[in-house]
């Protein structure tokens, strides 16, 4: 017997996002012209980037703008900004960096913007202190960082200094998820990244709600990834909200364990007394869950 799970943003969205006005026709997406423009890619977190040999991981980074078309193939497309690994198409989510404790990460970014793009979350975890990124418009900058904290992390980027809660335009798809590995830790985990994305102004230039997209992995709803499980199976899911809004994720008609909850910088997994059976959580903006 096998009962077919939506995505956590399918099995919220008929609710959440009408309530809310989140819920946007095809035709409300701003058309733009064609052009050589790269097309952005789904990215369901699922294969790691980069070639990982004899403990060191070493990932190019590009930061690329992209049609997203993020309503399917037939619909207009918006233009972003995403991260794109050197040679593959530009992904939403970012190419997923997922390495096992211990790991020495050395990543190369290439910014072919025309804007200055300010990248967190590409650094060690254990002092507590990440320090940001700047990579010039046209410029090449290489960081290398230990993976020295297991848990669920993630990396975003922004143009100039705007902070994470005020990404709604080109620059709100730069983000892309971080895991660490614990020795003998399972791995057969779903990672699915929120983000949000506003197609349109007020005349004020703050972002319209009513042109407002709730996406997992770079989909919305009802576009979202259907999951199918078995009964009796143990299902892991790896939440990250790299979005600028509060989000209340919860299934119909089941209950969830809660293992760990964190943020860009530290994950907090629950010794066994700690954790909880859940209906809802509310994941805050940069937050995580497993």
């Amino acid at each position: 017997m096998e009962r077919r799970v939506n995505q956590m943003l399918a099995v919220v969205a008929a609710t959440a996002l009408i309530t809310l006005g989140w819920l946007v026709a095809p035709t409300a997406l701003a058309s733009i012209d064609a052009d050589t423009t790269a097309e952005i890619v789904f990215n369901d977190n699922r294969e790691p980037a980069g070639t990982l040999s004899d403990g060191i991981l070493e990932l190019d980074l590009e930061i690329r703008e992209g049609d997203w078309h993020l309503l399917g193939e037939s619909e207009p497309a918006g233009r972003v900004l995403a991260f794109a690994e050197a040679g593959e198409s530009p992904s939403i989510p970012g190419p997923l960096i997922r390495v096992p404790l211990g790991t020495e990460i050395w990543v190369k970014i290439s910014n072919s913007h025309d804007t200055t793009v300010v990248i967190y979350g590409l650094d060690s975890r254990r002092d507590g202190e990440l320090r940001p990124l700047r990579v010039p418009a046209g410029n090449t900058q290489i960081v290398r960082f230990l993976a020295d904290v297991p848990g669920t992390y993630f990396y975003w980027g922004a143009v100039t200094d705007r902070p994470l809660s005020d990404r709604a335009f080109e620059d709100s798809q730069l983000s892309g998820a971080l895991v660490v590995d614990a020795p003998g830790a399972p791995t057969d985990d779903e990672i699915m990244l929120m983000g949000m994305w506003n197609d349109g102004r007020l005349p004020s230039g703050e972002p319209d709600l009513g042109r407002e997209f709730l996406v997992i992995n770079g989909r919305p709803w009802p576009l979202t990834e259907r999951l199918t499980y078995s009964l009796g199976d143990t299902i892991r899911w790896r939440l990250i909200n790299a979005s600028k809004s509060i989000h209340a994720m919860h299934l119909h008609g089941f209950y969830y364990r809660v293992d760990a909850r964190g943020d860009i910088a530290r994950d907090t997994v629950y010794w066994q007394a700690q954790r909880r059976m859940a209906v809802t959580e509310r994941i805050a903006e940069g937050a995580t869950m497993t």
